[in-house]
């Protein structure tokens, strides 16, 4: 195990600046997921930390010892890619044991570290298999494999299930974080796809425009997102958010209605509130309803159905409700909002209040 420092990393290439000063510190044995759209720069942190890309300043520290300078194959560190990059002339005990000869490992030691991979991930009857001759999911762990036989102090991992299908996705998603919890060592991953980072990471840390946005966990960011760009983009349906004005009362939405502030907030001038769908209940009228809004479309889902409604102002909102409660497309429905579901944000800054 070990514990990973990045020490204001900046990137540019050229003019256009990649990663603006990142602060990170990432602790011995930590599931730590680097989370973000396409753009964000979170996989260019994730090679500089590989030692593939060199940063533009800063520093990065393994165990407390600055790696900077360290080439890729000195720095403890293990990398699975996005593509599976594996020999098709080899066999998986092949695939696995080549990087180990070229490093001078002994044939006994090899194997032994083959067999202990092929257990972890449950590959020991397809060791003389060729690639071709394997599913998708199995070349990941082949790929996944690799790198356990390393025996790396960091696993790096750069979105190693965007090219499976979504079945074998969530498999292999519960694959990785038994390997975690088995090897218990630090690893750093990078996906675009939340569902990935809520289920698997300790700590998310959410980036945008080379920048953090918010560092926590799956909890934290669900519940108390830092900011609105955090606050769509964890959850999914993403958290309904509407402009409005506070007195230090209540927020005037204008057409939609009004929702009192919670208790002990004082906050006055222009607010965006954020709702997540769970924090909204379908109401009679004139009861404690809010919002009122013309459902569009009845989302059903199995367990849940979400109710796509358009309020009185135009603005769209999602409410999630048992499949209980029987409201079409075209029907009236009233609102009442959970004031502990409530969030409210700087509409400006986009800072949570």
């Amino acid at each position: 195990m070990a514990n990973v420092k990045l020490d204001n990393i900046k990137k540019s290439f050229g003019s256009v600046n990649v990663l603006k000063g990142i602060e990170l510190d990432i602790k011995h044995g930590e599931f730590v997921v680097l989370l973000g759209p396409s753009g964000c720069g979170k996989s260019t942190l994730l090679r500089i930390i590989a030692g593939l890309e060199d940063q533009s300043s800063g520093s990065i520290l393994i165990d407390d010892e600055i790696v900077d300078v360290m080439p890729p194959a000195k720095r403890g560190i293990a990398m699975v890619f996005q593509s599976y990059a594996l020999y098709p002339h080899l066999t998986v005990a092949g695939n696995w044991g080549l990087g180990l000869k070229q490093a001078g490992e002994k044939t006994a030691e090899i194997e032994r570290r083959t067999n202990e991979a092929a257990r972890i991930l449950d590959l020991h009857d397809l060791l003389d298999r060729k690639p071709s001759e394997l599913s998708g999911g199995q070349r990941q762990r082949v790929a996944i494999g690799r790198a356990i036989v390393r025996k790396p102090d960091v696993f790096l991992f750069d979105e190693p299930l965007s090219n499976l299908d979504a079945a074998l996705r969530s498999q292999v998603r519960v694959e990785l974080a038994r390997l975690h919890k088995d090897l218990k060592t630090t690893m750093i991953y990078v996906t675009h796809d939340q569902v990935e980072a809520m289920t698997l990471a300790d700590r998310i840390v959410v980036m945008h425009d080379g920048i953090i946005q918010q560092v926590g966990t799956p909890r934290e960011l669900y519940e108390t997102p830092a900011s609105l760009f955090v606050a769509g983009f964890i959850g999914s349906p993403k958290m309904n958010r509407i402009e409005g004005t506070s007195d230090g009362k209540n927020i005037n939405l204008g057409k939609a209605g009004s929702v009192p502030l919670p208790a002990g907030q004082t906050v006055t001038g222009k607010v965006t509130l954020g709702l997540r769908p769970a924090g909204l209940r379908a109401v009679n009228a004139g009861s404690n309803a809010c919002l009122e809004g013309t459902i569009i479309l009845n989302e059903y889902l199995g367990r849940e159905s979400y109710l796509h409604v358009e309020l009185t102002d135009g603005s769209q909102i999602v409410v999630e409700v048992d499949t209980e409660t029987r409201l079409e497309s075209g029907e009236k429905i009233f609102l009442e909002v959970d004031p502990l579901a409530i969030n409210l944000f700087d509409t400006a800054s986009g800072a949570r209040l």
